[in-house]
């Protein structure tokens, strides 16, 4: 997404992360593939995220712990709007001069669920050899309700030895990659099932009916007046709004919010972190199962609660400020 959700870029002991943050990464180009933050290994493997931010200008620090990463960040001066496939080249490129050979692990998250099926003309992933692993989601838009994940390498070598669990059970050596050893097996049985069941048409078709009804609601909410989008899902079926700068100060958005609650809407409103947090945005995942007409319905309560909300005669109760919203 654009606004409350930008990319970043980690560079964790054996590589480069791309975080699409809520999948922007994946987006047909422009801002949500602009790389907005990193962050440098730290002693001991782990990573510290480093602002980068193109709206207040912070500056890179780098760890001293891991001095090699400075001339990794000097290499990459134009960090801010590096697309995937321009940072795997500007990493070539600094193979090239400095002999540092810098993978890069893919965070699809949301968006390596889309980006196959409505934008595959990007080249995000193991197309691009420097691409090493690639981790997403399977719920949301993998079609699988919450509990399972997929990390994806590119070989075994690629697969870090000290991730691996081995133990011995059931009689025989058991590798296991899992933070816990037994858990259920339905969600990734689920998911090969989708798989096999609705295959890359399948897929293309409900990701795309996704996309149409979220573009659908937030062309909608952009046509009441009161709001100004961060985008309109047309990279992921996911978009966010604002109350238009100066319009009101009798109410709010956690107000809409309420108002849709009692109509059985849940809608949440939440404060951006960081430097933004007086700015507050709502935002809807469109899912496969939300048909036209249902967002029909919710696009025609959002402007009634927004007609009843605006002919207050007086301002609405203080709003209760609710925690930031983390990817």
């Amino acid at each position: 997404m654009t606004g409350p959700h930008p990319m970043r870029v980690a560079v964790p002991t054996r590589g480069v992360e791309v975080d699409d943050g809520q999948g922007g990464v994946l987006a047909p180009g422009g801002p949500p593939r602009r790389i907005t933050a990193f962050a440098l290994a730290a002693a001991g493997g782990t990573a510290r995220y480093v602002s980068f931010d193109l709206v207040n200008g912070h500056g890179v620090e780098v760890d001293d712990a891991a001095p090699e990463w400075a001339e990794i960040v000097a290499g990459l001066p134009a960090l801010v709007e590096l697309a995937v496939d321009d940072l795997a080249a500007a990493l070539d490129a600094l193979q090239e001069r400095t002999g540092l050979d810098v993978p890069i692990h893919v965070d699809g998250a949301s968006g390596a669920m889309i980006a196959p099926f409505l934008q595959p003309e990007i080249e995000w992933d193991f197309r691009l050899e420097r691409v090493h692993s690639i981790s997403t989601s399977g719920h949301k838009y993998g079609l699988v309700y919450p509990g399972v994940g997929w990390v994806v390498w590119r070989t075994r070598d690629g697969l870090p030895e000290e991730l691996v669990f081995r133990v011995s059970y059931l009689g025989g050596n058991m590798p296991t990659l899992a933070l816990n050893f037994s858990r259920p097996g339905a969600q990734v049985l689920l998911q090969y099932f989708q798989f096999l069941r609705l295959g890359r048409e399948g897929y293309t078709a409900i990701q795309q009916e996704c996309q149409d009804v979220a573009r659908y609601v937030a062309h909608g909410i952009e046509e009441i007046g009161a709001f100004e989008l961060w985008n309109d899902g047309s990279d992921i079926p996911v978009f966010a709004w604002r109350l238009t700068a100066g319009r009101t100060e009798s109410w709010g958005l956690y107000h809409l919010s309420n108002r849709l609650r009692t109509k059985g809407w849940l809608v949440p409103a939440y404060p951006m972190p960081d430097d933004l947090a007086d700015l507050t945005v709502q935002r809807i995942v469109e899912r496969d199962g939300v048909s036209r007409d249902l967002a029909s319905e919710l696009l025609e309560d959002i402007r009634v609660e927004t007609a009843w909300l605006d002919g207050l005669a007086s301002p609405m109760p203080a709003q209760v400020r609710r925690s930031g919203l983390h990817h």
